[in-house]
């Protein structure tokens, strides 16, 4: 008898509970274009089914393309970090033309460890925008200008719907903190970028401006006010930085004087908005230590040091000797590897969460 109830202790605490793991079974289109050949095309276009799987499962907005550049290093990323999230798949059709394949798949996802893979992949450069304007035009343009330069400069950018802005807006004048960082989170995002956009006739084409001087142009003036919101250590909202700019836009028509003046307007937004960004993600950061196997000449070792210097959200790399070197780095491991394999001409050997050992092929 002692056996038997040792026998169903350890069951209980040992036998995984598959009772417990939910999972969600849908039919997805992944889609690749052919490089080199349709079957490296194949099995770049299931990666991307299976991602499209995850997120409509989990209800993400954040693509896989925009996460990882690199959409092999997703499949990765799963048998490392999350097995089982992708737990069974078939292939329902396939379809191939001169330049891209596209597949249709039915892929079944656990939930709960989709979840595990979203947050892995959350990004402190993953910033979200919600900019509230009374002119859909200047919102339009606002937005996809100001997307547009910080994903240039490594970001990764969400636009939050009207909808959704109706409710931050509504959260930040009541100090509803818990909701705020509700609707932030579900964006995968830890920074908000919150923008109220003003716009003004000055003087319109054709207006007397004195001395019998008619106006040959419609001038427009564009204010923005701004606040980026963060989290401090206790995982409530902190205004990292606010501020208003203003300027002025002329042009032929209304619609021309107003595109000059939100262009002029959000140049200076964005430089000091990822100027206070950088601040704060450079207090994120930590040390990673790099070595390189088989460097023994000098130029070399140097050469490998200016290369990875120059990688994406990588700060101050320091050689500590022939082929050691150590850097700053402010985001997930998976993303440093996925930098440097983009090189072409390294190859990983092995990686840790604070150590990379890389090999420089000829």
């Amino acid at each position: 008898m002692k056996f038997i109830f040792m026998f169903i202790v350890f069951n209980a605490f040992f036998i995984p509970t598959y009772a417990y793991a939910k999972s969600n079974c849908v039919n997805v289109t992944g889609k690749s274009f052919i490089k080199n050949s349709v079957e490296d095309a194949k099995k770049e276009a299931i990666l991307n089914a299976k991602w499209a799987a995850i997120e409509a499962v989990e209800g993400v907005e954040i693509k896989a393309e925009s996460i990882v550049s690199d959409m092999l290093l997703v499949d990765e990323i799963i048998l490392q970090r999350a097995k089982g999230v992708v737990v069974d798949y078939s292939l329902l059709k396939e379809v191939v033309n001169n330049d891209f394949i596209e597949v249709t798949m039915n892929v079944c996802v656990e939930e709960n460890m989709a979840k595990d893979l979203i947050d892995v992949l959350s990004l402190n450069n993953s910033v979200v925008i919600y900019v509230d304007s009374k002119s859909g035009n200047a919102k339009s343009e606002f937005e996809n200008i100001s997307a547009n330069k910080m994903m240039n400069n490594g970001y990764i950018v969400n636009i939050f719907s009207n909808d959704d802005g109706y409710k931050i807006r509504n959260f930040i004048k009541a100090n509803n903190d818990y909701k705020l960082n509700e609707l932030i989170g579900g964006k995968r995002s830890n920074v908000l970028i919150y923008a109220e956009l003003t716009d003004e006739i000055v003087s319109k084409k054709g207006e007397k401006a004195g001395h019998d001087v008619i106006l040959p142009y419609n001038v427009v003036r564009i204010g923005v006010s701004y606040k980026v919101i963060t989290k401090d250590k206790m995982n409530m909202p902190l205004v990292l930085s606010s501020g208003r700019f203003e300027s002025r836009g002329m042009g032929s028509s209304y619609d021309l004087a107003l595109s000059n003046g939100v262009k002029q307007v959000t140049e200076r937004f964005t430089a000091v908005i990822q100027d206070d960004l950088s601040k704060y993600i450079k207090g994120t950061t930590r040390k990673v230590a790099v070595r390189a196997e088989g460097i023994q000449n000098i130029e070399k070792s140097r050469d490998i040091r200016k290369l990875l210097s120059k990688l994406s959200w990588v700060k101050d790399v320091a050689e500590i000797e022939i082929g050691k070197y150590t850097l700053s780095y402010s985001e997930d491991i998976v993303y440093l590897i996925t930098s440097i394999k983009s090189k072409g001409n390294i190859i990983i050997l092995s990686y840790t969460s604070n150590e990379v050992v890389i090999k420089l092929i000829n």
